[in-house]
C-alpha cells in the first residue's frame, strides 16, 4: 500500500502552499513507503512530472518541486512497492498516457495474471511491471474507446472486482480538465497482513480517503497525515474536481446515480486523524 494526495487550484500553486502546516506529516509517511515518490501536475495544456527511486523523507528534491507551483492540478505519491515487484521509474506513479495522469492506492491479486486487466485488442503496452499500471491501461483504453472518465472508471473497476481479488482500489484520476478520486476498499476482513502491520485503531480508518477545502483549493488525500477540516470521501463513490472552477460532483461507482456538492455543504469529519499512522 502506498499514501498519495491530489488538488486542485484556481493558478499554478505549489502543493506546499496547499497545506503548510502538515506537508511534513505527509512527508513522514514515507518511512513506511519508503520506494520513491512522484510528483506530477497540468500546468497549461502540459503534464509536468517529477520522480525518484529514493525516499520522500531522505530526498531534498522531494521538498525542492513541492515548492515549486508545478501546476494548479496534481498527484503526489509515495510508493511502498508490493513484494516482488521491482523499484524502478516504469513502476513509478504517477503513471502519464495520452492526457491521463493516474496514480493508484492498493495491490491486485493475483498478481500472476495482471495482464487479464488489459482490454483485448488494446492499444497500450505497459512499461513496467505493475498492477497499477495495466489498471490505468484498462481505463485509458475505455476512454480512448469514447467512454466519459466516470464509466470508464466504473467499468473497470466492476472488471477488477470481477476477476481479482484487491486490496484496495483507491485511485486518483485527471484529465485536462476534472480530478477524479475512487474511493473503495472491501470490508474486513482484510487479507491477513496487513493485521499483522496495523493496529485495530490504524486500519480501521487506514482505507479512508478525504478531502479538504483549504485556502486557494481543494486537496484530497489517504489518511495518516492532519487535513484540517476534512470531509470524508463517500465510500463506494468517485469524487469529481472541476479543474478551474473547483466545482464538486459525486458519483455512484455502481450505479449512474451523480450529485453536485456544495462547497459549504456540511461532510462527516473524524476528530481521531492522529490515530492513523
Amino acid at each position: 500500500m502506498c499514501r498519495f494526495l491530489a488538488y486542485a487550484a484556481s493558478v499554478p500553486t505549489p502543493v506546499a502552499s496547499l497545506v503548510p502546516a502538515t506537508l511534513a506529516e505527509f512527508i513522514a509517511l514515507a518511512r513506511e513507503n519508503p520506494d520513491g515518490w512522484g510528483q506530477a501536475a497540468w500546468n497549461g495544456g502540459e503534464v509536468v512530472v517529477e520522480r525518484s527511486l529514493r525516499s520522500a523523507g531522505e530526498d531534498p528534491r522531494f521538498m525542492e518541486v513541492a515548492n515549486r507551483p508545478l501546476g494548479d492540478m496534481g498527484i503526489v505519491h509515495v510508493r511502498a512497492a508490493t513484494p516482488p515487484l521491482p523499484v524502478n521509474l516504469d513502476n513509478s506513479h504517477p503513471f502519464i498516457r495520452d492526457g491521463l495522469m493516474m496514480a493508484h492506492n492498493g495491490a491486485i491479486f493475483p498478481q500472476e495474471t495482471m495482464d487479464d486487466m488489459l482490454l483485448p485488442g488494446t492499444r497500450y503496452t505497459p512499461q513496467g511491471t505493475t498492477d497499477s499500471e495495466r489498471y490505468f491501461l484498462a481505463i485509458a483504453e475505455e476512454i480512448a474507446r469514447g467512454a466519459d472518465p466516470v464509466t470508464a472508471l466504473r467499468r473497470s473497476v466492476a472488471r477488477v472486482l470481477e476477476q481479482f481479488e484487491p486490496s484496495c482500489m483507491n485511485t486518483f484520476l485527471t484529465t485536462e480538465d476534472r480530478l477524479y478520486a475512487v474511493q473503495w476498499h472491501p470490508p474486513e476482513p482484510y487479507r491477513e497482513e496487513y493485521y499483522r502491520l496495523f493496529a485495530p485503531e490504524v486500519l480501521e480508518i487506514y482505507f479512508d480517503m478525504r478531502y479538504a477545502i483549504v485556502d486557494g483549493g481543494i486537496v484530497i488525500g489517504s489518511t495518516g497525515w492532519t487535513l484540517p477540516r476534512w470531509r470524508a470521501v463517500t465510500p463506494g463513490h468517485i469524487l469529481e474536481v472541476s479543474r478551474g472552477t473547483l466545482e464538486l460532483r459525486e458519483h455512484d461507482l455502481f450505479s449512474t446515480a451523480s450529485r453536485r456538492i456544495d462547497a459549504d455543504e456540511p461532510g462527516p469529519a473524524r476528530s481521531s486523524e492522529a490515530r492513523s499512522a
